[in-house]
């Protein structure tokens, strides 16, 4: 009797190294007309504004609200597992998002920290060189309310940059066992454990360090729904968080620039060319 042959699953390559110090291959940031990106975060958390009241918060919104004229309320986010509380209740700070009319961007804000995001919408991906500068004039604006209210300055602790990308079923994939035509990381040629056959659900992980210590590059993927109709699609997460070398804000900007960067080379590393090509029209 013939053995019965083996489904191919495909897996990440092995050999691949939990930190590196450089770009491997890209030259140049690659620029795509069509990408694929759902949302990027721009923003930075400090150590807590302690004096900051809750009053305050009208107040910033004056800032924003010729911008940002909708106000929401947000569940506070946590750094680890701490939950930044008023020192005299006790009671948690609340975060706030204010949103602009089209509903493609806001700005969030809590005791310690500030957002910007861009969320698609209607409107194509503005590129980095917009998307910055709004988060940039975000936190000026704050940093002239703290001056304003003889409040002490914000001391960052970490910066982030993450882009999300969406890659709809049909794009390039029908079923996991395509994945190696989207990210060529995992191999078409692996063969699964024989009587499994190929997964229906993915969440695969990877950390990449950036340059002199800066911080990490995190890479996810998962699997979800198109919001407006439930359509299926893969989540391409990339996540740069980190420090930079010096408290000024000119090294802040510096280490913004250096995050970009891996994403974007990080995204053109990972993706398949033919993708890139087809569907996302690499310039």
């Amino acid at each position: 009797m013939k053995a019965a042959k083996k489904s191919r699953t495909p897996r990440p390559k092995t050999g691949l190294s939990s930190t590196v110090t450089e770009p491997t291959r890209s030259v140049g940031n690659p620029s795509f007309r069509r990408p694929p990106l759902d949302e990027v975060v721009v923003g930075i958390r400090f150590e807590p504004l302690g004096n900051f009241r809750i009053p305050f918060f009208g107040l910033l919104w004056q800032k924003f609200r010729s911008e940002y004229p909708r106000v929401e309320h947000a569940t506070p986010l946590t750094a680890g597992t701490t939950l930044t509380v008023d020192a005299a209740s006790g009671a948690p700070l609340p975060r706030v998002w204010f949103v602009n009319e089209s509903d493609d961007e806001l700005v969030q804000f809590q005791m310690d920290l500030l957002y910007y995001n861009w969320r698609r919408r209607e409107k194509e991906y503005p590129r980095y060189t917009t998307i910055f500068p709004k988060f940039e004039g975000a936190k000026n604006s704050l940093e002239s309310l703290l001056v304003e209210l003889a409040q002490d300055p914000i001391v960052i602790v970490e910066h982030e940059l993450t882009y999300i990308n969406h890659i709809p079923q049909g794009q390039g994939w029908d079923t996991l066992a395509d994945l190696p035509k989207v990210l060529p990381i995992f191999c078409a040629d692996s063969e699964s454990f024989g009587f499994l056959p190929h997964p229906v659900n993915l969440a695969w992980s990877a950390r990449f360090d950036l340059p002199n210590t800066m911080g990490y590059l995190d890479v996810r993927l998962t699997q979800g729904t198109r919001r407006t109709d439930k359509h299926p699609m893969l989540l391409l997460q990339l996540s740069a968080k980190g420090k930079a070398t010096s408290a000024t804000w000119e090294s802040s900007r510096a280490w913004f620039d250096t995050a970009h960067e891996w994403i974007v080379k990080g995204f053109g590393d990972l993706t398949a060319p033919e993708m890139q090509r087809q569907y996302w029209e690499r310039e």
